[in-house]
């Protein structure tokens, strides 16, 4: 296995978000760019540019997760934050954050043009500019020009894969059975990405910055419980690490780039979780230990 990380000399990638300071809100003197740079990452997973009609332009989030929809509100200065008709498995509300606004759409404009790094959302943010410009040429308002996809080069210095991890990821421990353990049973952490098709992103995670895991191709079901069949390249995949040293690698970019969902939480579990099996052969894992172990993994364990 190669070392996890990149060796070399770390060059940084540049998101371009100078158009989109030069339209900020007037309230709002300043926004973060590790800030936006997140929220590229989180809205790659988890938004959606609706232009069905030129002149009904709307940027949504949908998430069962209110609090980070009030927070990106308050932190753009723009938008809103709504309950939406939809109920998940578990009967939790689900919650919108939504853009229609003319002048606030152009904002979505400039912050997304030239810094998208997912080739589907780039396709999708494309017609929404067309249809942008269509409105704008009959109101008689300036075009917006596009400024091509971003050319996504490291992670290491940039907060996008924190946002793509918010929306994306998820921090579980498996466990299975194993009789060269005391107790019989063998905890595996594991960092896993889902995406559908997009593959290349998760081989550049995968070899260029973690430099360890597999992916694989995940068998995604509709309501009635039939498998679904996918055509070659739209498939639903995952991307699994669970070598020790690289999610220590991980769990390290993360504390430099904070989530700032409620996956935050989970994470915090999932570092305690890989210091007790780090340091199994010097800790006992009995009596109180034991206990603390037990309830990590019921909060952390993968459902099937």
């Amino acid at each position: 296995m190669k070392d996890c990380g990149s060796s070399e000399t770390i060059r940084k990638t540049t998101f371009r978000f100078q158009n989109f300071f030069n339209h900020l809100p007037e309230h709002i003197k300043t926004c973060s760019p590790t800030f936006l740079e997140w929220f590229i990452g989180f809205c790659e997973g988890d938004s959606c540019f609706s232009s069905s009609k030129p002149s009904s332009l709307e940027f949504i989030i949908n998430q069962k997760e209110k609090r980070i929809l009030q927070n990106i509100r308050t932190t753009l200065g723009f938008g809103r934050v709504t309950t939406t008709p939809y109920v998940g498995k578990c009967g939790n509300l689900y919650y919108r954050f939504s853009v229609s606004k003319r002048s606030d759409i152009d904002r979505i404009v400039h912050l997304f043009n030239g810094n998208i790094v997912l080739n589907k959302i780039n396709d999708n943010f494309l017609l929404f500019l067309q249809n942008r410009n269509a409105q704008a040429c009959k109101d008689g308002r300036p075009p917006i020009h596009f400024l091509g996809k971003h050319e996504f080069l490291f992670f290491e210095n940039n907060a996008w894969l924190s946002g793509f991890t918010d929306a994306e990821g998820c921090f579980y421990v498996g466990k299975s059975k194993d009789k060269r353990y005391s107790l019989g049973y063998r905890l595996r952490c594991r960092y896993i990405l889902d995406q559908l098709a997009e593959r290349w992103i998760l081989e550049k995670i995968k070899n260029e910055f973690v430099k360890n895991g597999c992916i694989s191709i995940r068998k995604t079901k509709d309501k009635d419980g039939n498998v679904i069949i996918r055509r070659v390249g739209q498939e639903m995949l995952r991307y699994t690490c669970t070598h020790l040293k690289c999610l220590e690698f991980l769990m390290n970019y993360f504390k430099k780039y904070p989530l700032l969902s409620e996956k935050s939480i989970a994470l915090h579990r999932f570092q305690k979780m890989m210091r007790y099996i780090q340091n199994r052969k010097t800790v006992e894992w009995e009596g109180k230990v034991l206990k603390k172990v037990e309830n990590l993994l019921n909060k952390l364990k993968e459902e099937d």
